[in-house]
């Protein structure tokens, strides 16, 4: 169901029906991730013998950005997003997103877009590319720059027993680039261990008192988590 918001395209591959609840705490001070926020999503799929495979996504996230640290203000934005996706052959799907904001701030009104791309190349390997932010106004004077994001991802046994995921992303505007390494571990039947390593370029403005300086840096952080799925309920806890 996250798949609306991950990459669109992915909702293609939607089996029956879905819900994710999702639930973020985060340091209020700290200002190089999305903040704290709740989320609901929902994934339903329709098709798939006369007429190609459809799948449809909601996405509903309550945000709280580290307003602190910001300039401008973002506000506590709500984002509603909805998506679509068509499975192009068996194995491809490509997806649409758009996203609105409604908020007190500069964010209010603001709409964007994301197409997803997804393959899954039999059983052993997958990959995934998302287009970011196309055609966004800006907010607060400051121009959203698009960004291009590919995921590559390989299964040894052809199973969820052992997966490894390899990608990175590329900022329009500044040129950016970021990396990541996730990998997951089926330890028993229904229990999972999942981490994931990230690098991430940043830009910081910084008052020096003698005028505004910008101040770049990379930010590494590792995740950690565990998954235990009953079936057709699960629960996953991350740390960062």
């Amino acid at each position: 169901a996250r798949a609306v918001a991950a990459n669109p395209g992915g909702l293609a591959f939607e089996r029956g029906h879905e819900l994710t609840v999702a639930l973020g705490v985060e340091d209020p001070e700290v200002a190089t991730s999305a903040g704290q926020g709740f989320g609901a999503f929902g994934a339903a799929s329709f098709g798939g013998r006369l007429v190609p495979r459809l799948g449809v996504g909601l996405g509903l996230e309550w945000l709280r950005p580290s307003r602190a640290q910001l300039e401008p203000d973002p506000g506590k934005p709500f984002r509603l997003t909805l998506g679509a996706a068509a499975a192009l052959w068996r194995n491809v799907g490509a997806g649409i997103a758009w996203h609105h904001f409604h908020a007190d701030g500069r964010l209010d009104g603001v709409d964007s877009f994301d197409l997803g791309l997804s393959l899954r190349l039999g059983s052993h390997l997958a990959a995934g590319a998302v287009l970011r932010d196309l055609a966004s106004p800006g907010v607060g004077g400051a121009r959203v720059q698009r960004r291009y994001e590919a995921e590559g991802v390989v299964r040894p046994f052809g199973s969820d027993v052992l997966e490894a995921g390899l990608g990175g992303r590329i900022g329009e505007t500044r040129g950016d680039v970021d990396g990541w390494f996730r990998a997951s571990l089926r330890v028993a039947r229904g229990f999972y261990l999942h981490g994931e390593v990230e690098s991430r370029e940043l830009h910081v403005l910084a008052d020096t008192g003698v005028g505004i300086q910008e101040h770049g840096g990379r930010d590494v952080r590792a995740t950690v988590g565990i998954e235990l799925s009953f079936g057709t309920f699960g629960v996953t806890s991350l740390a960062t």
